[in-house]
């Protein structure tokens, strides 16, 4: 969110499967993004309450944050799954032991 910040990191790759991981990214919650936390949240935030191409004027007014209006939508669409996901996983765990059977009751 203050600006650019170039990041130094290890990068590992598996031949075997031939496939690459950055553990750095990881730590930083910037795997599969080059947009960190505090920006995707800014960019969803905007994006569920105006229109992606408003949204990314509103960025770069408020925040000095070029970005396009395709990527708000992305940003704002991966976060809504993962807010989905979430929830839907908390309320699963919160009625798995609770769950308290309700007798009929006779009507009056």
């Amino acid at each position: 969110m203050l600006g650019p910040v170039a990041v130094k990191r290890a990068y590992y790759y598996d031949q075997g499967c031939q496939t690459g991981w950055c553990p750095k990214d990881h730590n930083l919650d910037i795997e599969g993004t080059s947009y960190s936390s505090g920006v995707r949240r800014m960019m969803s935030k905007v994006g569920a309450y105006r229109s992606f191409g408003l949204g990314q004027e509103d960025l770069y007014e408020l925040a000095g944050i070029r970005v396009s209006a395709k990527e708000v939508e992305r940003i704002s669409q991966r976060v809504g799954h993962q807010a989905e996901e979430f929830q839907s996983a908390e309320g699963q765990a919160s009625l798995s032991d609770k769950v308290v059977s309700i007798k009929p009751v006779p009507r009056l």
